[in-house]
């Protein structure tokens, strides 16, 4: 007769009397053979925990509008330059030639920062000569293109001194051809004004356009992009220090004066424009600062109360001023309308006597001053460009808040 349980019961009394060592058993059984607890003293010793992993630096963040940021911050960059050479201009012989070979020069930190932005938060394989190659494409348009703007706004500048001369000094407007009648050379000297720095502005706004794409479509040409889930470019970027100071400072500044939304057609309205232009930069600025101070500079900051405000406070001035001008502008071309449709409405002789002369001739006076203003204020607006960034600079704080709190802690501790 089989026993289907003999093998259970053979490998349950069997196997653990075989599977534990003679020299085991007589340690753990007393002098009855039998087997006797463990006591805890007794107990084998478990290895200690191993310590957590020392924490390595943080990996870089990856942004979406990385490419927009940084040609930002590289045309920041290129244009703070440019303001700082405004004083060499004023040289004699070797000014201007020594402000564009400095403004050249830019380039590099230009370039250093466009390059740093795309390593550190971009979605590029890109290396520093081809930010160099594409802001030095951009910026050879500018330069090229510049000479026509210049001239232009120089001559009109050189007009309204001239016309404030001519009108509180010699009492008259002599310098105009003799075949312009008197009573009509303000209107015409308004005109021309206005018409100058009207579409200067306008070149301006199309010339900075076409330099933006100039250097968009050099990069995208130099530089290959990476799917949106391939990070592999961002192994080697490691924000492993901190930016000292001085890097955090110009960072700052040159992403204010290089900010600039997507392009609508409601900021080229004038007024209302200038009020959706300025709003649109500076939420757009408020924004980008704060993913710097998180995914950059590392700051642990919640509150932004200072910047926002500084923020505001800049590109509200601009707004300002810019409404002003577009005001003064849109006044004297209104009065040189005005009183040129009187002039050929009656004619040019009737410039000579009666109140028709005198009303041009009030609303030439009325323009010149109308004109004047819109350059002045014109002038007055690009103290912006160095004011803005430094205010913003000073406001978000260039110091690292790692140095900030060491040195609470170390004065507290005392």
């Amino acid at each position: 007769m089989r026993l289907p349980w003999l093998p259970a019961v053979l490998l349950v009394v069997v196997l653990p009397a075989a599977a534990t060592p003679a020299s085991d058993r007589s340690d753990h059984q007393g002098a009855s053979g039998r087997l006797r607890p463990l006591i805890p003293d007794e107990l084998p010793e478990r290895p200690p925990p191993a310590p957590p992993p020392a924490p390595g630096p943080k990996r870089a963040a990856r942004w979406a509008d990385a490419d927009a940021v940084a040609y930002s911050a590289g045309a920041g960059t290129v244009s703070l330059c440019e303001t700082a050479t405004i004083p060499l201009n004023l040289l004699p012989v070797v000014g201007p030639g020594a402000a564009l070979v400095t403004q050249w020069f830019c380039i590099i930190p230009a370039a250093v920062t466009v390059d740093y932005i795309a390593i550190h938060h971009g979605g590029r394989d890109a290396a520093f000569w081809q930010a160099g190659l594409a802001l030095a494409a951009s910026k050879a348009f500018s330069d090229l293109t510049e000479l026509p703007w210049v001239v232009s706004f120089t001559t009109t500048t050189i007009s309204a001194g001239l016309v404030a001369a001519a009108t509180y000094v010699t009492g008259g407007l002599d310098f105009l051809p003799a075949d312009v009648p008197e009573a009509y050379r303000p209107l015409a000297i308004t005109g021309y004004i206005t018409g100058t720095t009207a579409l200067t502005a306008f070149l301006n706004v199309v010339r900075d356009f076409i330099a933006w794409r100039i250097y968009t479509l050099s990069y995208d040409l130099l530089t290959d992009k990476l799917p949106p889930k391939d990070n592999s470019h961002l192994e080697d970027a490691y924000l492993d220090k901190s930016l000292n100071p001085f890097e955090r400072a110009f960072l700052l500044a040159a992403l204010t004066e290089g900010v600039q939304p997507d392009f609508s057609l409601w900021h080229i309205v004038p007024v209302v424009g200038r009020f959706v232009l300025a709003y649109d930069r500076a939420d757009l600025l408020r924004h980008r600062l704060r993913r710097v101070s998180k995914d950059t500079f590392r700051d642990d900051r919640e509150v932004f109360l200072p910047m926002d405000a500084a923020i505001f406070a800049v590109f509200g001035l601009d707004c300002g001023f810019g409404v002003l001008t577009d005001v003064a502008l849109i006044a004297s071309a209104g009065i040189f309308l005005l009183g040129t449709s009187l002039v050929l409405t009656y004619g040019p002789a009737a410039l000579g006597t009666g109140g028709v002369g005198r009303l041009v001739a009030a609303l030439g006076t009325a323009g010149l001053f109308a004109s004047s203003a819109a350059v002045s204020l014109t002038l007055v607006r690009e103290a912006r460009r160095v004011v803005g960034p430094a205010l913003v600079s000073l406001a978000y704080g260039p110091v690292p808040d790692a140095w900030i709190d060491a040195v609470r802690d170390e004065l507290t501790t005392e």
